[in-house]
């Protein structure tokens, strides 16, 4: 198999709304509603507030929206911000064999572009699918292994995905796509260090993929070039965050007959997807045995609800 980043390259330059199933297809857009949902959901937070007063000076004159707002941003910043907003309350979708947030990353970055060259209903979606078949694969050739060296898989590997998006919004060439992907790999990263004391800053990592993979294919499609194997290199991505190169011939060899996309789960709760099944869990022994809160807060000493200590992860 030639280098990873020149099989995704032909992968997401052929690829058309033709060739992808209408299960696919369907999919996807349902998936546009509910990252826009989840982005609307989050405006009036104060950390959106943050991020939202930075970009917009920085991106000012562009035409791509950013969710809840008139103004219309440049699209790095459209997609650094929607990325924040789609990610931030943790309602969005997820897979789990990769153990990453795929629309939060590849939509803003889609739509940023797609939206600022008019690009049909159909560009998009290809764009769209080009960027989850690649975040989904990154992810399962290390499962866990991002995560156990403090790697958030998300956006590490999100990079790559919304340069591979970005790109086909661009109409890149092939040759540029595998450079797109190459640059990208010198801006991938975000750290789980915010589990320690709970910084805000995760809400960002989805964002910034998607702002990274934006300046990647611009760049790319510019002339700027980068390393065929700054996947799997010697100094390449996979080395460098984890200390050895997966073999990902069998995961890359799949694109095109097995979709990934559709393995991608929507969330009903907002909070981390491993946390899902305990919520399950709950609802239904409240519903069993009609537990109220007062019954809950006797429970163990009688310590009201209100008062016990939420931690995010």
């Amino acid at each position: 198999m030639p280098d990873s980043a020149l099989t995704l390259a032909a992968f997401a330059h052929g690829l058309t709304a033709a060739h992808i199933p209408a299960a696919v297809r369907d999919n996807v857009a349902l998936r546009v509603l509910d990252t826009l949902g989840c982005a609307l959901a989050a405006t009036d937070a104060d950390w959106a507030h943050a991020v939202l007063a930075s970009v917009s000076p920085w991106g000012q004159g562009g035409r791509s929206t950013v969710a809840g707002r008139a103004e219309r941003l440049a699209a790095p910043m459209a997609a650094l911000a929607n990325g924040t907003l789609a990610h931030g309350l943790d309602l969005d979708d997820t897979h789990a064999p990769s153990i990453t947030h795929a629309s939060a990353v590849v939509l803003p970055a889609a739509l940023a572009l797609a939206e600022e060259r008019g690009l049909t209903g159909s560009e998009l979606i290809a764009a769209a699918v080009a960027g989850y078949e690649t975040i989904t694969r990154l992810g399962m050739a290390a499962p866990g292994a991002f995560h156990a060296r403090g790697w958030h898989a998300t956006p590490a590997c999100g990079a790559f995905a919304a340069a591979l998006a970005a790109g086909r919004c661009l109409d890149l060439a092939e040759d540029a796509l595998a450079s797109a992907v190459g640059i990208a790999a010198s801006c991938a990263s975000g750290l789980l260090e915010f589990l320690e004391d709970g910084s805000s800053v995760k809400r960002m990592h989805p964002g910034w993929a998607a702002h990274a993979g934006v300046l990647a294919a611009g760049f790319a499609g510019g002339g700027m070039t980068g390393p065929r194997t700054g996947l799997e290199g010697r100094f390449g991505f996979f080395r460098a965050a984890l200390g050895e190169a997966p073999d990902l011939a069998p995961l890359l060899g799949t694109l095109g007959t097995r979709w990934e996309t559709l393995e991608i789960g929507f969330k009903p709760y907002p909070c981390c997807h491993y946390n899902h099944a305990y919520v399950d869990a709950a609802r239904r022994l409240r519903e069993a045995h009609r537990l109220d809160a007062a019954a809950i807060g006797s429970v163990g000493g009688g310590v009201p609800p209100a008062e016990v200590p939420v931690v995010w992860v």
